[in-house]
Parts: C-alpha cells; structure tokens; sequence
C-alpha cells in the first residue's frame, strides 16, 4: 500500500515537473501571442513561476525526493500535446487556443497540488500545507486572470460585430 508521505512526495514531484516544462515553453506561447495583454500575463507567470519552482526545489530537497518517484510520462504527454498546438504555423495560432492549451496545463498543476494539499494536511505538515496553499493560490489567480483576458477580448469582438 502506497502511503500518505509518499503520494505527497510523488505529487510535489510532478508538480515541480509540470511546472518545469511550463517555463520551457513559455517564450513560444509568447511568441505567438497576439495580444500585449497576453504577453504581459504570460510574463507575469514566467516570473512567478520561477519563484515557484525555488520553493519546490527546496521541497524536493527537504523532503529528499529523487526522481525515481515518478517518471513524469503523463505530464510530458499532455505537455506534447499542447507543444503540438504551439508549434503549429502562426497563422492557425490564435490567442483563444493559445489560452486554452496553457489553461489546460494549469488545471492540470490545479489537481496535483489540490491532492498534495490534501496530503499534506493529513500528515499534519503545517509549514508545507501552507506553502503548497499559496502556491495553489498563485495558480487560481493565473488561471482567473487568463480567463478573464479571453473574456474580454470576446466581448470586445462581440461588441464589433453589433
């Protein structure tokens, strides 16, 4: 049977992965972005991000986490996925899509760290639950903000077509 300390450890560990290959690919989602709006966001989170990554390296450090506790392949598979969306030619990128797919990488960091804040919580970690509770709180807010950039673009264009 797999225990709470491990699942928290393993989970902290794909986080830190997920997290990684979001700050790798962050320049192309920049790159085709059509909006200053947009790219300001996505460099907001570039900064907050390695900020992010700092706190679970010492995570990973402090809890003694080596990779042999996970092999990361479903992350680097939705990862593949959205690379195959971004690398497609500009002219069949748009922001909406650009949104989605990174959206879908946050959701996806969302439920890891919800579990590990789980965790977390049943071992009584008191300093960790509060660090992993911040940090998932950075993630709802890029998230709503993201949403919120892809609203108001498409109130903007439903306003131009009336």
């Amino acid at each position: 049977m797999t225990d709470v300390n491990y699942l928290l450890k393993k989970y902290l560990y794909k986080i830190q992965c997920i997290e990684e290959h979001i700050v790798e690919n962050l320049p192309v989602f920049i790159e085709k972005s059509n909006s200053k709006k947009l790219i300001n966001e996505f460099e907001s989170y570039k900064k907050t991000s390695s900020k992010h990554l700092e706190v679970l390296n010492n995570f990973i450090n402090d809890l003694d986490i080596d990779d042999s506790i996970s092999n990361c392949n479903s992350i680097k598979s939705l990862v593949n996925e959205v690379k195959s969306y971004v690398t497609l030619p500009n002219d069949n990128i748009t922001d909406a899509g650009l949104i989605a797919n990174f959206e879908r990488l946050m959701t996806s960091k969302t439920s890891l760290y919800t579990s590990a804040l789980r965790f977390s919580r049943e071992l009584s970690l008191k300093t960790t639950t509060h660090r992993i509770q911040k940090l998932l709180n950075d993630n709802y807010d890029f998230i709503y903000t993201f949403d919120k950039i892809e609203e108001d673009r498409l109130t903007k264009k439903d306003i131009l077509r009336s």
